[in-house]
């Protein structure tokens, strides 16, 4: 059957879809293609008439979820230009580990090992960029002296470590983290965050 670009659109969309809801039902290890074609009533041949391989399914469901993420920062003001950069800073947390205690397994599949795909998914490149961006603003103004290039690296890095911390409070958490207060622990981060990075000069910043 030929779908026009449109049809072909929307039913990737739906695709996407499904996957998400399988991840928030069963978590990403137990998501297949087999289980997505089920939940479309189709083939898994079908699938990769729509998609190239698994892992570009996986990443487009993924910029489902950064896109509501990203939503939710800003319905919740983390990007807010008259808050000083500790609380932007806190304030991105916070909702982080809010959305991620509503969506445990939505967001432990975030930053887990993919499939291998041949093409990052637009739309999940724009939301990790979206949120990268959300932490740079901040960052700057703690460490005005910093040029671009290092000021993103290093939101990404602080990005990466509040996604671990966040997934301390999953449900499915290892038992050495089971006593761990999350919500102490990221408001300790992002202080020690805010503090230390204005304290390093330009030079041990950028490695040199």
């Amino acid at each position: 059957m030929t779908y026009s670009p449109d049809e072909r659109a929307s039913i990737k969309r739906k695709i996407a879809e499904v996957c998400s809801a399988q991840i928030a039902e069963m978590g990403l290890e137990k998501v297949s293609a087999r289980s997505v074609a089920k939940g479309m009533r189709k083939t898994v041949g079908w699938l990769y008439t729509m998609y190239e391989d698994f892992g570009e399914i996986i990443n487009a469901a993924n910029s489902m979820t950064l896109k509501e993420l990203n939503d939710a920062l800003r319905h919740n003001g983390s990007g807010q230009g008259s808050m000083q950069a500790a609380d932007k800073l806190s304030a991105f947390a916070n909702s982080y580990l809010v959305f991620a205690r509503k969506h445990p397994e939505r967001c432990a599949a975030l930053l887990a090992p993919m499939p291998i795909s041949q093409a990052l998914h637009p739309a999940l490149d724009t939301g990790f960029q979206s949120l990268v961006s959300h932490l740079k603003a901040p960052l700057a103004q703690i460490m005005p002296e910093i040029d671009g290039e290092t000021i993103n690296a290093t939101a990404k890095t602080v990005l990466t470590a509040l996604h671990a911390i966040v997934l301390l409070d999953h449900p499915n958490r290892p038992a050495y983290s089971r006593d761990v207060a999350v919500d102490d622990q990221l408001r300790s981060f992002v202080k020690a965050i805010a503090a230390g990075y204005s304290a390093l000069r330009t030079d041990e910043l950028a490695g040199r």
